[in-house]
């Protein structure tokens, strides 16, 4: 995920994401800023695939087995 963040094609996802973040309604000065389903998610921008298996995945995929709660 760093290694794409730092790409290219990454920072141009990154500045995507920004212009369709300023439809989301919130005061975002940076991004990523992670919403899932409307709710802004602070612990999911260090800890994406986590918050995803604890939070969100019920049953939670193989992947998850590896992540710390």
């Amino acid at each position: 995920m760093f290694q794409c963040a730092n790409s290219d094609e990454g920072r141009l996802l990154m500045a995507k994401h920004g212009r369709e973040s300023l439809n989301f309604g919130a005061n975002i000065n940076w991004v990523p800023w992670i919403a899932v389903n409307g709710l802004r998610i602070p612990a999911a921008e260090k800890h994406f695939e986590a918050v995803l298996c604890n939070q969100y995945f019920d049953p939670q995929p193989p992947e998850c087995q590896s992540l710390r709660s």
